[in-house]
Order: C-alpha cells, then sequence, then structure tokens
C-alpha cells in the first residue's frame, strides 16, 4: 500500500507530510482527528510484512510506552492500518543531535554538552533500571527540542532483559557501526554497558565534532572499536576539561568491568562537572556586572561588537550555552565572536552566510541550537536556526507580499507556542512577520506600526514576540508596556537605534528598560515598571553622549547600541563607537524601579 498525504490510518490519524525515513519505516507528521492534536505516525517500512519485523516493531512500541520519563519520547498509540503497523508518539519540535554536533565542527560548547549529557545519562538510567538497553544509541537518535530538553527516541533495537524471549539469535550482531561497544561487535550477552560506551561515543562526537573512530566501512569500524585506543577528546579540543576528558575514556573501556559502574553514576558526575561550570560562567558574568550585584546562573552577558559607519551599526548579540557577539566586516561579511568564560575568541566568519552584504542582523539565545540569527544580505532575509544551516525566507524571482528590499529583521521567540518569529521591515517602510512553529514556517503576514510615519529602528523582547519598540526617523518611539495600549514619547531627536532590556519578569515584578540612540550619538533610556502596587513610568533621560549627566558615557560617538538582561534584577547595556571599540555599563534596579549605574568601561 503507497501512503499518500491526507490518508487518515485507523479512522483517526490523518498523515500530512514526510519528516523522515530509516530502516524500519518512515516517519510522518499528523494530525489525531479525534483530539485535534499534532502527533509523528512511524508507519512500518511498505513490504516488510515478516514475521520478524512484525515482532521487532510491535515490540518497539511496547518498550517505548513502558518507559514513563521527561527524556524518552512518549508513546501514544499502537495499531494497524491494510498490513502496515504503525506507532503514534509525541511530536517532537527541534533538531536531531546529529544535526547539531554538524552545525558546530569544532564541538559544542561545553555548557551544552554537560547539560545534554546528564539528560541522557538520566534517561538510560531510568531504561536500565527497568531492564530495557536501547542498543542503538547514536546522535540521529536523540533530539532536542526548542527548549534545550533531550529527548531518547527509536527503540527498535532496544532489549528487555526481563523478558522470557527474545527475536535477536545469540551471537547476532545489531547496531550502528561508529557507536558499537566491542561486546556488541562480539555478539556477547546484552548488558547496560553496551549504552554507556554508547554514551561515550556520543560524548566524545559533541565535544570534538568528529566520531571517535574514523572507519569507514564496518570490518574498520570493528577492528578500531575491538583493539585501538581512543584519541582523548582533549587532544582534539584542548578546552575539554581533564576530569570529562576521564570519564569519556572510562566510558570507552574496552572492557566494560573498567566502565562506570551504571547511568546514574555517570548522570551525577556530569551534573557535578555542569555546576562546576556554571560557576565559572558566573565569575565570568561578574567581571562585567556593577558594584554589588548578585549575578545569577546560567544567564550571562550578552555582549556585541562595534562595527559599521554612523547610522545604526548592524551589530547583534545571544547569550546561550556560551556568549556570541555578531557584527558586520567593513566588507560587508558576518562575522562573530564567542566569549568561553572570560575570553573572547578572534573574529571568525559565520559559517555558510548567504552571499552579498550584510546590511542588518539580530540574534537570540535558543537552548537547542545556541543561537538563531537573522539577517539581510543584499536585501534580502535569511534566518539561521543552527551555524551554517540558512533559510531564505524570502527566494529571488518568488512573488512575495513586502517590497524589497528588506532593511532591517529582528527575531524573538514564542512562548505561548512552539517555534520563533522573525520581523522585517520592508522598502515601503511597512512591518512583516513570518513565524518557524519547529517544523515549517508560515507566510509573511504585515505588522500593523504602532507608530505613524517612516520607521527608522525596531526592537523585540527576545523571548515573547510581540513587537516592544519602533521608532520614527522624526524622533518619536513607541514601545508597549505588558497588555496596555502602545505608549509613544517624543525622544527630540532623529532615532538610529533602539535597544530593549528586561531585568526582572515574574508575576509580582517586571521591569524593563527602553533605550533610544539619536542621529547626533546620545543614548537616551526611560524604565517601565510593574509591581504589586501598581504600574509607574519614566520619562526619557540622557544616558551617554552629548548632554548626558551619569553616568560618564563611554570615549567617542556611539553607533550602535544592545541591551540585555544580566540577572535578576540587573541589566546591561554595551555601546559601539566610531573608533571601533565596545563599551559596557551596568545597572541594578534601585528603589522605586529607578536603574542605579554602573560607570561605564572599555572592554
Amino acid at each position: 500500500m503507497g501512503v499518500e498525504p491526507d490518508i487518515v490510518l485507523a479512522r483517526r490519524y490523518r498523515l500530512d507530510r514526510i519528516l523522515g525515513a530509516g530502516g524500519m519505516g518512515e516517519v510522518w507528521h499528523g494530525r489525531d482527528v479525534q483530539l485535534g492534536r499534532e502527533v509523528a505516525v512511524k508507519l512500518m517500512r511498505a513490504g516488510d510484512s515478516s514475521p520478524v519485523a512484525f515482532e521487532r516493531f510491535r515490540r518497539e512500541a511496547a518498550i517505548a510506552a513502558s518507559l514513563e520519563h521527561p527524556g524518552i519520547t512518549m508513546v501514544h498509540d499502537f495499531g494497524h492500518h491494510d498490513g502496515r503497523l504503525f506507532i503514534v508518539t509525541e511530536l517532537l519540535r527541534g533538531h536531531e543531535l546529529g544535526s547539531l554536533i554538524a552545525a558546530h565542527p569544532g564541538g559544542l560548547p561545553l555548557p551544552q554538552v554537560l547539560d545534554l549529557g546528564v539528560q541522557l545519562a538520566d534517561a538510560l538510567a531510568a531504561a536500565h533500571g527497568q531492564g530495557i538497553v536501547h542498543r542503538d544509541l547514536k546522535p540521529s537518535n536523540l533530539f532536542v527540542l526548542l527548549d534545550g530538553r533531550l529527548k531518547v527516541c527509536d527503540f527498535g533495537l532496544a532489549r528487555d532483559l526481563n523478558a522470557a524471549s527474545t527475536i535477536t539469535r545469540p551471537g547476532e550482531v545489531f547496531g550502528t557501526a561508529m557507536y558499537m561497544a566491542p561486546e556488541q561487535w562480539l555478539g556477547k550477552p546484552t548488558a547496560p554497558g553496551i549504552d554507556l560506551y554508547s554514551l561515550g561515543c556520543i560524548l566524545h562526537e559533541m565535544l570534538t565534532g568528529r566520531l571517535v573512530f574514523a572507519g569507514p566501512t564496518p570490518p574498520a569500524y570493528m577492528t578500531q572499536h575491538l583493539t585501538m585506543a581512543p584519541v582523548p577528546p582533549q587532544v582534539r579540543n584542548p578546552s575539554v576539561p581533564s576530569d570529562l576528558n576521564d570519564l569519556v575514556a572510562a566510558l570507552l573501556a574496552k572492557d566494560p568491568a573498567i566502565r562506570p559502574a551504571s547511568a546514574l553514576v555517570v548522570r551525577d558526575t556530569l551534573a557535578a562537572m555542569r555546576e562546576r561550570a556554571v560557576q565559572r560562567a558566573v565569575a565570568a558574568m561578574a567581571a562585567v556586572a556593577p558594584a554589588g550585584t548578585a549575578v545569577a546562573a546560567p544567564s550571562g552577558p550578552r555582549l556585541t561588537m562595534p562595527s559599521g559607519p554612523l547610522w545604526a551599526a548592524p551589530v547583534a548579540c545571544a547569550g546561550a550555552q556560551w556568549f556570541y557577539a555578531f557584527h558586520v566586516s567593513a566588507a560587508g561579511r558576518l562575522t562573530h565572536h564567542v566569549l568561553n568564560q572570560d575570553t573572547w575568541s578572534p573574529p571568525l566568519l559565520v559559517p555558510g552566510t548567504p552571499p552579498g552584504r550584510v546590511t542588518s542582523v539580530a540574534a537570540i539565545s535558543w537552548p537547542a541550537i545556541a543561537p538563531v540569527i537573522a539577517i539581510v544580505a543584499d536585501g534580502l532575509p535569511y534566518a539561521s536556526l543552527e551555524w551554517g544551516g540558512w533559510q531564505a525566507l524570502c527566494d529571488q524571482g518568488e512573488p512575495v507580499p513586502l517590497r524589497l528590499p528588506v532593511t532591517q529583521v529582528a527575531v524573538s521567540r514564542r512562548p505561548s507556542e512552539h517555534g520563533l518569529s522573525v520581523l522585517a521591515l520592508d522598502g515601503a517602510g511597512r512591518l512583516w512577520a513570518r513565524s518557524w512553529d519547529g517544523i515549517g514556517w508560515s507566510g509573511w503576514a504585515e505588522t500593523a506600526s504602532p507608530v505613524s510615519g517612516q520607521v527608522s529602528a525596531m526592537a523585540i523582547a527576545p523571548s515573547n514576540g510581540i513587537l516592544d519598540i519602533v521608532a520614527t526617523a522624526d524622533g518619536r518611539a513607541c514601545f508597549r508596556s505588558g497588555l496596555l495600549q502602545p505608549t509613544t514619547l517624543d525622544v527630540g531627536r532623529p532615532v538610529v537605534d533602539v535597544a530593549y532590556a528586561a531585568a526582572a519578569s515574574s508575576p509580582a515584578l517586571m521591569h524593563a528598560c527602553v533605550f533610544a540612540l539619536d542621529d547626533g550619538g546620545t543614548i537616551f533610556h526611560l524604565w517601565d515598571w510593574w509591581h504589586e502596587g501598581g504600574h509607574e513610568q519614566s520619562g526619557w533621560t540622557a544616558l551617554a553622549g552629548p548632554g548626558a549627566t551619569a553616568p560618564p558615557g563611554p570615549g567617542g560617538r556611539v553607533t550602535g547600541i544592545s541591551a540585555d538582561r544580566l540577572a535578576d534584577g540587573a541589566g546591561i547595556l554595551l555601546a559601539a563607537t566610531a573608533d571601533g571599540r565596545l563599551h559596557c555599563a551596568g545597572y541594578v534596579l534601585g528603589p522605586a524601579g529607578r536603574p542605579e549605574w554602573s560607570p561605564w568601561r572599555a572592554l
């Protein structure tokens, strides 16, 4: 039976589009028409009707359904349609771990490796506690959701050690060659140590961006896993801490008796390493915080680097597992710096950036993908959901509703829904939005500007997808405060850049600082404060530049600004100046919501 879109399985699950295919079947995006929810449907491969295949598919469903753990994909249903079995699971939105590793050829950020490692070890501990050994752990069977949570998928080769019978014959070898333990190659009895060895292979690959062994054929992999000592991850990536390097080496021991005693031991060891890494990050954040600021983890300073001419230097920032700074070179190419603990990397070209001169850039933190970037190159908008993976948001030659060229972009997360939103300012001065739900992109929809006149700058809060600030060249800036109607205030000068920072966001306290840069290089700011006693809002105050009072402004003419939350009750403002330097000032919330500023300092 061929399967086409819109077919309904068992009168309940409508298949929309195929998401992927593997050795045992294909996975479809579907909808449960009875409950009205989106699901994933794994459909058994056509023509594979052998009793062994049927039993393996059935056991996969039964084993996965028996494992109730947040790190294991949830099974909703199991059934058959026209002779083909199917498994209905929760719909996962995000990326396979393998695609994230491919996007970071030098290795994923250390905090992300530790966090994913803790989650994977915890899921394995739950499975092993019920006598289930996965036997096919690999990055393509691990899914990282948009919020950073990891899910273990595909229990097609799993073995239930408590089962009275098995469909695997003694000595039979199953698995994926790059991640198979020595005893697995030799067809020895299944034990949890097989999964621990695979976990070591995955940790090594996350840390280095490379497989433990190079293969390339199954016999070559077998020889290497059986006889060759793996290259320590620290040799391939010197930033790997020694304790983590030693743990990976222990997991990759040829003798399973030498490996850690259990997945629980591995989880607790990685969790302790993660805590130490967080504390190092907190110490690095304190270096740029105002005196007396209590810096909380894991958020940190999200720094931008100076660049560009007088008008709105194209810079952006995003703090994820590491802290990233993006700027545009004199040749119009997108470059980035990475803050690793207290040291910035040299500037590097962002991999795979679309051709053309970059004239606008925006970025946000993204737990799983770290980070999301939006740019305008030669007047066309693009978005990168992972390093090197760029999506053209307006394909040349295809009709689009917005008028090209696009002049600016912004990007934000959508907490009430899955995915993110990209906002674009087109050549006619109109605002447009396009959203990604974790699977596909919506079409462009026009967004009404809350301020009259030609829009000259815009910014969005990174976490709510609401248009927070727009400005017109005649000096009026408009922003939204909570659910209130937009507020428009006169800055008094033409505005060329805007920025936003939320230093506190909770049901009891919300505080935001709005910043505007005028064409003379002066930074104006106001604050907006929601608290139990009501709502208060300041007027515009000159913070830096001609006419500013305190704190003393950075040296040089300010050409671009960026702001972000530093910790609970604290924020940071960065200013790029025409002399090519970057400066920062931090603030903490004082009485009545008034920010108390540290002195400016050069970075």
